[in-house]
């Protein structure tokens, strides 16, 4: 998450910025003009995030036996202060409420956390008996002590709200273990190092639909699976990246028929010269076939695999 947020936030500084306009009789309200702009950009973000996670966890879900590295997960992310930069830690303390404890950031609808009723802002003190209340919390600490909590069958996870201690009993689930996270920049770009997932906020903002979401992110969960990533890039690799990416959507329960027709009269996404990325009408193709191959399968019951 600090990765993700440093932009924003970076952004949020320059407007934050001491200047000789300190001075002016105007300034508080420039300030308070300052604060909406950062509240905003605070709030797409969240917006954001909220998206993608809500498109990724079906992929992440349905495709974790094919997934060389997994996780426990309940459908939370969680936040402190120190995630974010210190000269905009008290900006994140007024608007986010966040302190050094760990709090819930998002809770994914839909999920384990959700129908358990874990809120948003609740702060979590433990997790399978497992205390979370140190000053010296940090993401680091809260991803060992969740998966080592999330590794039983079920567990309890006590949170303050408003001042009282509250149990909620959980049955973690097996995901595939890639973290899909936004990035922000302007650039449209998807992207995998093998270990996460990472969409740029403006490709968020131009892909309009879900299922089209949801195949960029199973394109790139497919690089990852197959071990593409430290590989030379080639034309092939992306074919087959994306013959595997139409496989894990329709694990997932995607309408892979619209995801293949977005591509019939698509722009091209790539401007590099490299001749690494085929063509719209390669892809297209190539969708098409694995389509055929996929919904042959689905017809006479036989399972999907990762390569259809």
């Amino acid at each position: 998450m600090r990765r993700a947020l440093s932009c924003v936030l970076l952004l949020a500084a320059i407007v934050y910025a001491p200047s000789a306009a300190t001075e002016d009789k105007t300034y508080p309200a420039e300030m308070e003009r300052e604060a909406v702009f950062f509240s905003d950009v605070l709030a797409e973000y969240q917006d954001l995030n909220t998206r993608l996670e809500n498109v990724a966890a079906p992929l992440l879900q349905a495709n974790a036996d094919l997934c060389p590295r997994t996780s426990r997960d309940i459908g939370i992310t969680a936040h402190t202060v120190s995630d974010y930069p210190v000269e905009l830690q008290g900006v994140a303390r007024s608007l986010l409420g966040v302190t050094h404890a760990l709090s819930v950031r998002t809770v994914r609808d839909g999920s384990i956390a959700a129908t358990a009723g874990i809120e948003p802002g609740d702060e979590i003190i433990q997790m399978g008996q497992r205390d979370l209340q140190s000053r010296a919390s940090s993401q680091l600490y809260y991803t060992a002590i969740s998966q080592m909590a999330f590794k039983d069958e079920q567990t309890e996870i006590d949170v303050r709200r408003d001042g009282n201690v509250m149990t909620f009993d959980v049955t973690p689930e097996t995901i595939c273990g890639y973290p899909v996270i936004v990035f922000y920049n302007e650039n449209m770009n998807g992207h995998t190092d093998g270990k996460e997932i990472l969409v740029t906020s403006e490709l968020l903002r131009r892909v309009p639909d879900d299922v089209n979401l949801a195949l960029i992110i199973a394109h790139e969960l497919a690089h990852a699976i197959a071990g593409h990533v430290g590989q030379t890039p080639t034309r092939e690799l992306e074919l087959e990246a994306d013959r595997m990416a139409l496989s894990l959507m329709a694990r997932a329960g995607f309408d892979i028929e619209l995801a293949v027709e977005y591509w019939k009269n698509a722009p091209h996404p790539h401007t590099d010269a490299s001749g690494m990325h085929p063509s719209t009408r390669e892809r297209y193709n190539n969708f098409m076939r694995a389509k055929t191959r996929i919904e042959a399968k689905q017809k006479i019951g036989i399972p999907l695999t990762l390569l259809p």
